[in-house]
């Protein structure tokens, strides 16, 4: 695996699948050719916005590696994706890189993962990363990066009228890296 990764927004949710594919297969060979790791965001907006979909890419390009930011999905779904085992189980085994962002069912960012209301919800995505660590580390991956990325308005949920975040994005991140490495390291 190399060193070096990119982390990329690619194609889009209303391409055809045909052209989406076309999209994928053509970044796995400048992947190999540059001998870069090239991941794909599980992101709304794209191609990969849902478990199903991602499904289907990853099914037609077994290569494919992902960026697992299942915030997005949580959303997309409006559920935990304890109703789609199968769409976990394959992206967890594609995936090379997490955004360590919590979302849930209404909304792809909590504000602060520290609060008590959000512990269960926090707890399903340590989850989660736990078993991207353990695949990667079973398939003998050098490294895996993870980054919090708990992102300013418009991800931060703002006041109403004043559009003041209801929490400091860089704070947040700061706070929440410890504990993100405490609870992985369990």
């Amino acid at each position: 695996m190399p060193s070096t990764f990119v982390n990329s927004h690619t194609g889009r949710d209303v391409f055809s699948l045909e052209d989406n594919l076309k999209i994928f297969r053509r970044t796995i060979e400048l992947s190999k050719a540059a001998g870069i790791l090239l991941t794909h965001e599980t992101h709304r907006r794209r191609p990969t916005f849902s478990g199903p979909s991602t499904r289907v890419l990853l099914e037609a390009l077994p290569e494919l590696r992902i960026n697992a930011d299942f915030s997005h999905w949580f959303c997309v779904h409006e559920s935990d994706l304890s109703d789609q085992p199968e769409n976990v189980e394959l992206a967890i085994a594609a995936a090379s890189y997490i955004h360590a962002r919590v979302g849930f069912e209404e909304g792809p960012q909590i504000a602060d993962p520290s609060a008590p209301e959000w512990k269960e919800t926090v707890e399903k995505f340590f989850n989660l990363w736990k078993r991207i660590i353990a695949a990667r580390q079973a398939d003998g991956t050098p490294f895996l990066v993870i980054t919090p990325e708990f992102g300013p308005p418009p991800y931060m949920p703002c006041e109403p009228f004043t559009r003041r975040p209801l929490a400091d994005a860089w704070d947040v991140n700061t706070r929440f890296l410890p504990v993100l490495k405490k609870a992985l390291a369990e």
